[in-house]
């Protein structure tokens, strides 16, 4: 008896957690077309097809949902580092350019979200590079570092990566993908993404390594 009780509390735990991902999924869509202040739990618990007491039984509101949604991208980016760059990291020039997808492509879905949360920090007061108070979200920032720093210094010791500390090409690295990005929004770039991403990759793999980046022939 006890192993039946046991599956079915596993299936149940299953599909708490994907009620939890559409609501999740609903929660980002809608802020991200409406903006957080125009956005009501009315709103997300229509678009996820659930009842509102539902949303509760699962957030506290709002202002933990936003923090969730939030959470959650920054959990995915540095599982995606950990899973797909660390393990290739003696390519150092491959890693960096799976490291670069996987920016570009992290903030082409997500850039609205994370626009409106900026913007919203903006208009309460808060000013970038402020302390995150969430635990949960520094031990988060904390793993990206961690993971990134690593793999910089990995790609330092093998002579590919210029003679800086990690952390300076961590910085480097954010710095020329945030611009670039910024700068193909101000000037409406209207290029496909694979030639956007493409060109990303060139400017860091200049500013990272010291030499510019030269196609394989074919």
């Amino acid at each position: 008896m006890p192993e039946p009780e046991k599956t079915k509390l596993s299936r149940r735990e299953r599909e708490r957690e994907q009620h939890r991902q559409e609501i999740l999924d609903a929660a980002e869509a809608m802020f991200s077309s409406k903006g957080i202040a125009e956005v009501t739990i009315e709103d997300v618990a229509k678009k996820a097809d659930f009842a509102v007491g539902s949303i509760y039984n699962f957030f506290g509101g709002k202002e933990d949902l936003v923090h969730q949604v939030m959470l959650r991208l920054a959990t995915w980016r540095v599982d995606e580092i950990e899973s797909s760059v660390l393990p290739i990291q003696d390519k150092p020039v491959d890693a960096l350019k799976m490291l670069t997808h996987l920016w570009f492509s992290h903030h082409t879905k997500h850039g609205a979200f994370l626009r409106v949360v900026f913007h919203s920090n903006l208009l309460s007061g808060k000013r970038p590079g402020e302390p995150c108070e969430n635990p949960d979200m520094r031990l988060q920032m904390k793993r990206y570092e961690t993971a990134i720093c690593k793999f910089f210094e990995s790609g330092v010791k093998a002579g590919v990566f210029q003679k800086l500390d990690p952390q300076h090409l961590m910085l480097m690295f954010e710095g020329i993908c945030r611009s670039f990005l910024f700068a193909s929004r101000w000037t409406h770039d209207t290029r496909p993404k694979q030639e956007l991403e493409d060109e990303l990759f060139a400017a860091v793999h200049a500013a990272i390594t010291g030499h510019l980046f030269e196609r394989p022939r074919l």
